[in-house]
Protein backbone atom coordinates (compact mmCIF):
# COMPACT_ATOMS: atom_id res chain seq x y z
CA UNK A 1 0.00 0.00 0.00
CA UNK A 2 1.31 3.36 -0.92
CA UNK A 3 1.71 6.29 1.41
CA UNK A 4 -1.28 7.99 -0.15
CA UNK A 5 -3.46 4.94 0.46
CA UNK A 6 -2.33 4.79 4.11
CA UNK A 7 -3.19 8.42 4.67
CA UNK A 8 -6.64 7.96 3.12
CA UNK A 9 -7.30 4.89 5.25
CA UNK A 10 -6.32 6.75 8.44
CA UNK A 11 -8.47 9.74 7.45
CA UNK A 12 -11.54 7.60 6.78
CA UNK A 13 -11.19 5.52 9.96
CA UNK A 14 -12.98 8.05 12.29
CA UNK A 15 -15.73 8.45 9.72
CA UNK A 16 -16.25 4.70 9.52
CA UNK A 17 -16.32 4.35 13.30
CA UNK A 18 -18.98 7.07 13.56
CA UNK A 19 -21.30 5.32 11.09
CA UNK A 20 -22.75 2.34 12.89
CA UNK A 21 -26.09 0.73 13.33
CA UNK A 22 -28.01 1.45 16.58
CA UNK A 23 -27.96 -1.31 19.15
CA UNK A 24 -31.24 -3.02 20.17
CA UNK A 25 -31.16 -1.01 23.44
CA UNK A 26 -31.24 2.24 21.43
CA UNK A 27 -34.31 1.28 19.35
CA UNK A 28 -37.88 1.03 20.57
CA UNK A 29 -40.49 -1.62 19.65
CA UNK A 30 -41.48 0.26 16.46
CA UNK A 31 -37.91 0.08 15.22
CA UNK A 32 -37.19 3.81 15.50
CA UNK A 33 -34.01 5.06 17.05
CA UNK A 34 -34.45 6.61 20.54
CA UNK A 35 -32.89 9.96 21.32
CA UNK A 36 -29.60 9.79 23.17
CA UNK A 37 -29.92 10.02 26.92
CA UNK A 38 -28.80 13.39 28.26
CA UNK A 39 -26.21 13.46 30.98
CA UNK A 40 -27.68 13.63 34.44
CA UNK A 41 -28.31 17.23 35.36
CA UNK A 42 -26.36 18.33 38.35
CA UNK A 43 -27.09 21.24 40.63
CA UNK A 44 -25.59 24.45 39.29
CA UNK A 45 -22.37 25.58 40.92
CA UNK A 46 -22.59 27.75 44.02
CA UNK A 47 -21.43 30.81 42.10
CA UNK A 48 -24.15 30.41 39.45
CA UNK A 49 -26.94 33.02 39.45
CA UNK A 50 -30.51 32.19 38.55
CA UNK A 51 -32.20 34.43 35.96
CA UNK A 52 -33.00 37.76 37.62
CA UNK A 53 -31.15 36.90 40.84
CA UNK A 54 -29.34 39.81 42.50
CA UNK A 55 -26.00 39.72 44.31
CA UNK A 56 -25.69 41.05 47.85
CA UNK A 57 -23.80 44.33 47.97
CA UNK A 58 -21.82 46.09 50.66
CA UNK A 59 -24.16 49.00 51.45
CA UNK A 60 -26.45 48.63 54.48
CA UNK A 61 -29.61 50.62 55.17
CA UNK A 62 -31.27 50.29 58.59
CA UNK A 63 -29.70 46.88 59.15
CA UNK A 64 -30.63 45.54 55.68
CA UNK A 65 -27.93 44.77 53.10
CA UNK A 66 -28.83 46.19 49.71
CA UNK A 67 -28.25 44.33 46.45
CA UNK A 68 -25.23 45.36 44.42
CA UNK A 69 -27.52 46.84 41.72
CA UNK A 70 -28.92 49.45 44.13
CA UNK A 71 -27.07 52.46 45.47
CA UNK A 72 -27.94 54.23 48.68
CA UNK A 73 -29.02 57.80 47.91
CA UNK A 74 -29.85 59.09 51.40
CA UNK A 75 -29.90 57.54 54.87
CA UNK A 76 -31.22 59.02 58.10
CA UNK A 77 -31.91 57.57 61.55
CA UNK A 78 -35.39 56.30 60.62
CA UNK A 79 -35.52 56.24 56.78
CA UNK A 80 -33.25 55.37 53.85
CA UNK A 81 -33.66 55.77 50.10
CA UNK A 82 -31.98 53.69 47.39
CA UNK A 83 -32.25 53.57 43.61
CA UNK A 84 -31.00 51.22 40.90
CA UNK A 85 -31.50 49.65 37.50
CA UNK A 86 -32.66 46.25 38.75
CA UNK A 87 -36.09 44.83 37.79
CA UNK A 88 -38.83 45.27 40.40
CA UNK A 89 -39.61 41.60 40.93
CA UNK A 90 -35.91 40.71 41.25
CA UNK A 91 -35.59 43.26 44.06
CA UNK A 92 -38.73 41.86 45.73
CA UNK A 93 -37.29 38.33 45.55
CA UNK A 94 -33.98 39.58 46.98
CA UNK A 95 -35.68 41.26 49.97
CA UNK A 96 -38.11 38.35 50.49
CA UNK A 97 -35.11 36.08 51.15
CA UNK A 98 -33.62 38.48 53.71
CA UNK A 99 -36.57 39.91 55.63
CA UNK A 100 -38.39 38.04 58.37
CA UNK A 101 -41.98 38.14 59.62
CA UNK A 102 -44.50 40.69 58.37
CA UNK A 103 -46.39 40.70 55.10
CA UNK A 104 -45.84 41.46 51.43
CA UNK A 105 -48.24 43.20 49.03
CA UNK A 106 -46.92 42.96 45.48
CA UNK A 107 -48.29 44.38 42.24
CA UNK A 108 -47.00 45.03 38.72
CA UNK A 109 -45.50 48.46 39.48
CA UNK A 110 -44.92 48.40 43.25
CA UNK A 111 -44.44 46.17 46.28
CA UNK A 112 -44.59 46.83 50.02
CA UNK A 113 -43.19 44.80 52.90
CA UNK A 114 -44.95 45.71 56.17
CA UNK A 115 -43.95 44.91 59.78
CA UNK A 116 -40.78 43.08 58.77
CA UNK A 117 -37.48 42.62 60.61
CA UNK A 118 -33.98 42.81 59.14
CA UNK A 119 -31.24 40.50 60.42
CA UNK A 120 -28.98 43.48 61.14
CA UNK A 121 -31.57 45.09 63.49
CA UNK A 122 -33.85 42.31 64.80
CA UNK A 123 -35.47 44.50 67.47
CA UNK A 124 -36.63 47.13 64.97
CA UNK A 125 -39.72 46.92 62.77
CA UNK A 126 -39.41 48.08 59.16
CA UNK A 127 -41.54 48.84 56.13
CA UNK A 128 -39.94 48.55 52.70
CA UNK A 129 -41.62 50.18 49.70
CA UNK A 130 -40.34 49.33 46.23
CA UNK A 131 -41.62 51.24 43.21
CA UNK A 132 -40.85 50.85 39.53
CA UNK A 133 -39.24 53.81 37.76
CA UNK A 134 -37.97 54.24 34.21
CA UNK A 135 -35.52 51.39 33.79
CA UNK A 136 -35.27 50.46 37.46
CA UNK A 137 -36.62 50.82 40.97
CA UNK A 138 -36.69 53.19 43.91
CA UNK A 139 -36.65 51.71 47.42
CA UNK A 140 -37.73 53.40 50.66
CA UNK A 141 -36.84 51.62 53.90
CA UNK A 142 -38.54 53.12 56.95
CA UNK A 143 -38.20 52.25 60.66
CA UNK A 144 -41.79 51.83 61.88
CA UNK A 145 -41.01 50.57 65.38
CA UNK A 146 -43.57 52.05 67.79
CA UNK A 147 -41.99 54.27 70.44
CA UNK A 148 -41.61 52.85 73.93
CA UNK A 149 -43.91 54.79 76.23
CA UNK A 150 -43.01 55.22 79.89
CA UNK A 151 -45.10 53.15 82.27
CA UNK A 152 -47.02 55.82 84.18
CA UNK A 153 -49.46 54.70 86.89
CA UNK A 154 -52.40 57.09 86.25
CA UNK A 155 -53.71 60.11 84.31
CA UNK A 156 -52.27 62.61 86.80
CA UNK A 157 -48.76 61.24 86.21
CA UNK A 158 -49.31 61.36 82.42
CA UNK A 159 -50.39 65.02 82.63
CA UNK A 160 -47.33 65.87 84.75
CA UNK A 161 -45.06 64.13 82.22
CA UNK A 162 -46.08 66.74 79.61
CA UNK A 163 -46.13 69.69 82.04
CA UNK A 164 -49.88 69.96 82.79
CA UNK A 165 -51.91 69.81 85.96
CA UNK A 166 -54.78 67.26 86.16
CA UNK A 167 -57.25 69.96 85.10
CA UNK A 168 -55.20 70.71 81.91
CA UNK A 169 -53.43 73.93 82.99
CA UNK A 170 -49.72 74.55 82.66
CA UNK A 171 -47.76 73.64 85.77
CA UNK A 172 -45.25 76.42 85.04
CA UNK A 173 -46.84 79.17 82.87
CA UNK A 174 -43.46 80.81 82.27
CA UNK A 175 -42.29 77.80 80.22
CA UNK A 176 -44.79 77.59 77.37
CA UNK A 177 -42.59 75.90 74.79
Amino acid sequence: MSLRGSVCAVALLPLALGCRHPSPAETDSAGTVAAPVAATSEAPPVDHLAPGELIEGTQVALGLKLPRDLRLEEAFADVAYARGLAPLHSVVTYFRERLKDGSLREGEQAATFMNVHAPGRPGRELSVEIGATLGGVRVEIRDTTPPVLPALPNDEARFRQVGLSPDGRWLDPTHLN
